[in-house]
């Protein structure tokens, strides 16, 4: 093969049925600023039917037995989102309302609360990244085995829930959290689409965003063993990442760099265990990247 045709084939995008990711998952398309987001939060907590709340306290009652330190912490939930699609710079036009974890609990992940219409259930949302570095790869972390949602599973990081109804200061706040990294080495930040988890999570909402990072994979493994959360996750690894720009980035990775574990993305969603909401995600960035 010659080069102009390997550099073809490391950007072309991977086929929709490899990815698993049915368009359909995509509720809103991207990208959109992350400092283009405009939130109306809706005063009081979210209002539950008397049936949903009594079997989210029994729910709840019973986990604890099972997780005495499950924490019901603030979650935001999504109440409606509007494309502003005419500006120069396009914005993103959302309301959201505060409700509690104990209502994902139930309402995303009991087998009663998956018999409820989409309308009574919380409608929370959690953020991630599929965050890329310098050198054309994006960091995935495998959750821990120990934890009690998804463990094992590969996914997008940093991630986790909307705890405030500031998506740019919770995926920072993760970041740090996660990969030890500052904001200041975030070169650009979107958006890419909210997008549903599927069925394995109760199609909760999930703000995809993409981070570019200015730092390579090297650099960023080398922060990720001191970050405050590296216990989360029992193992990283680095994929390529779709695309002409991220493929000729890696073709410049400097020959000596420590060694980090890489795939690529083909075998990446063939062979490993991961959550349909990172798939998706996947499938939309490369479609804007290739156009397929």
């Amino acid at each position: 093969m010659s080069a102009d045709a390997s550099s073809a084939a490391a950007a072309r995008a991977p086929d929709a049925a490899v990815l698993g990711c049915p368009v359909p998952g995509v509720c809103q398309r991207g990208p959109f600023r992350l400092e283009r987001l405009r939130v109306s939060v809706l005063e009081g907590t979210k209002a539950y039917s008397a049936e949903v709340t009594a079997g989210a306290e029994a729910y709840w009652e019973a986990q604890l037995q099972l997780k005495p330190k499950l924490f019901d912490g603030p979650v935001w939930c999504l109440a409606s989102w509007e494309p502003c699609p005419h500006e120069a710079d396009p914005a993103l036009q959302l309301s959201l309302q505060r409700s509690s974890y104990k209502y994902i609990l139930y309402t995303h992940n009991s087998p009663e609360g998956l018999q409820l219409q989409p309308s009574a259930r919380s409608g929370a949302v959690g953020i991630m990244a599929l965050t890329e570095t310098s050198d054309g790869l994006i960091v995935f972390g495998q959750r821990s085995s120990k934890l009690g949602a998804m463990p094992n599973y590969w996914h997008c990081v940093p991630a986790g829930q909307l705890d405030e109804p500031d998506a740019q200061k919770v995926i920072q706040k993760e970041l740090k959290e996660e990969l030890d990294l500052g904001w200041d080495v975030v070169e650009e930040s979107q958006l890419l689409g909210i997008v549903s988890c599927g069925e394995e999570q109760g199609d909760k909402y999930e703000f995809a965003c993409l981070l570019r990072l200015r730092v390579t994979a090297a650099e960023l493994y080398e922060r990720y063993t001191s970050a405050e959360d590296q216990a989360e996750h029992q193992a990283l690894l680095f994929v390529e990442a779709p695309g002409a720009a991220s493929a000729e980035a890696r073709s410049r990775r400097v020959l000596g760099e420590p060694d980090v574990p890489v795939e690529t993305l083909e075998a990446y969603v063939s062979s490993y265990l991961v959550t349909e909401v990172a798939r998706r995600a996947l499938l939309l960035l490369s479609d804007m990247r290739t156009g397929q």
